[in-house]
């Protein structure tokens, strides 16, 4: 299938293990989990070297969707963003 990242609610658990490097480098980003399955959208060609590591990275079976690199792009530099305001926000309360 196919996903639009935008104004997708992503959990917690899963926001806060993505490696951002990792889903720069490969251009797919794991989005949900459910009932133990992955959900990964990615923007490329599926490289035996991309599942690879994915399937290394993430307990249980994959659902693999497509989305432009755009979206990848836009959600990955938003999960940046937030993680740098949070790590701000940290520093100025300590």
């Amino acid at each position: 299938g196919v996903v639009d990242l935008t104004n997708y609610d992503q959990p917690d658990e899963v926001r806060k293990r993505i490696e951002p490097g990792a889903c720069w480098a490969t251009w797919s980003v794991p989005f949900d989990v459910e009932e133990g399955v992955n959900f990964v959208a990615s923007a490329f060609y599926l490289s035996p070297a991309v599942r690879s590591y994915w399937e290394s990275e993430l307990t249980g079976p994959i659902q693999w969707y497509a989305t432009s690199s755009d979206n990848v792009s836009e959600f990955l530099t938003k999960l940046e963003i937030d993680r740098q305001n949070i790590a701000e926000g940290e520093k100025a309360v300590s």
